[in-house]
């Protein structure tokens, strides 16, 4: 596995003065989503993401050194979500129940700072496949700030054994409970929108436990997976760009061509003005229809054209 992979895929921050480093998996996986209608893409039901990190004192890791994890619950507060703080948190992994000690907060939007939430876990492998046109949404603004208004958050903490981590990469059906009131299905895959209007795609825990198994435990697993998953992420940014590029030449086109429209109008009233003028000092039809008429829309016409030339 080359070492650059690697490098796009963990940020390492050492910290000189305490002489700790802590390593974060970048790109946290969307594992469970809800999206209410195609016509919103902005607007969600529900959104569960999850990041990995460790931190360890020098700048070697040890076998001892614990893997750490944090999911985040996003919910209209409607919803009637459980809102009580947990210290577990529960996964069944193909029809195996597995609980592990957790930290779990619910948290009003009001009470945190969403941008940094926002930056944080809106990072998350989503992707449309069909009818959804990239101009019309970017992934990293899956959640608008209007619905943010009326949102609620989950944080839960964990610490997942190496073996366990292992065992979720490797399974074929996992839920898990973030709160008592839902088993939530975080298996990942394609999944339709609520109105049945188009679909997406979420990485998943069992993707998300194979970057997170090669890049920080044995960089000898899952090395297909992490080549395709970051293949892909790669291309999908350089498609995302030659989208926003076509985009701003089709704008342009526009612009240009509407500017061309509007000079075709101002040369056409520059004309008349100066034919009225010269028929009006001709046959002497007064002042107003003589002079002033033609001079106001002539003289109109002449700086719009300069505007639109960026003369003045």
């Amino acid at each position: 596995m080359k070492d650059t992979l690697r490098e796009e895929a963990v940020e390492v921050k050492y910290n000189g003065f305490e002489n700790t480093t802590k390593e974060d998996l970048k790109n946290d996986a969307i594992i469970n989503a809800v999206i209410n209608d195609i016509n919103f893409p902005n607007r969600n039901d529900r959104l569960l993401s999850v990041q990995a990190f460790r931190s360890f004192e020098g700048k070697e890791c040890t076998e001892n050194d614990t893997m750490l994890f944090v999911f985040y619950l996003f919910v209209n507060s409607d919803k009637n979500n459980d809102q009580q703080e947990y210290e577990k948190v529960t996964f069944v992994i193909d029809g195996q129940r597995v609980e592990l000690a957790a930290q779990s907060k619910y948290l009003s939007m009001g009470n945190i700072d969403y941008l940094k939430i926002r930056k944080k876990v809106i990072r998350g492998n989503v992707i449309t496949i069909d009818n959804w046109e990239s101009e019309h949404w970017e992934p990293n603004d899956y959640i608008c700030d209007s619905q943010c208004e009326s949102a609620d958050m989950r944080r839960v903490a964990t610490a997942i054994p190496d073996e366990l981590i292992r065992i979720i990469a490797e399974s074929e059906n996992v839920s898990m409970y973030v709160d008592s009131s839902e088993l939530i299905d975080v298996n990942g895959g394609y999944k339709k929108t609520e109105d049945l209007n188009t679909k997406f795609e979420i990485e998943g825990i069992q993707g998300f436990m194979k970057r997170v198994y090669h890049f920080f435990i044995d960089d000898s697993c899952y090395t297909d997976y992490c080549l395709s998953f970051y293949d892909k992420k790669t291309k999908t940014a350089q498609k995302r760009e030659r989208e926003l590029e076509q985009k701003a030449e089709r704008d342009e086109q526009a612009a240009h061509e509407e500017a061309m429209k509007l000079r075709n109008i101002f040369l056409v009233v520059l004309a008349l003005s100066l034919l009225i003028l010269i028929l009006g000092l001709c046959l002497e039809w007064g002042f107003f229809w003589s002079i002033l008429l033609p001079v106001i829309g002539g003289g109109y016409s002449i700086f719009n054209i300069g505007r639109l030339y960026d003369i003045w």
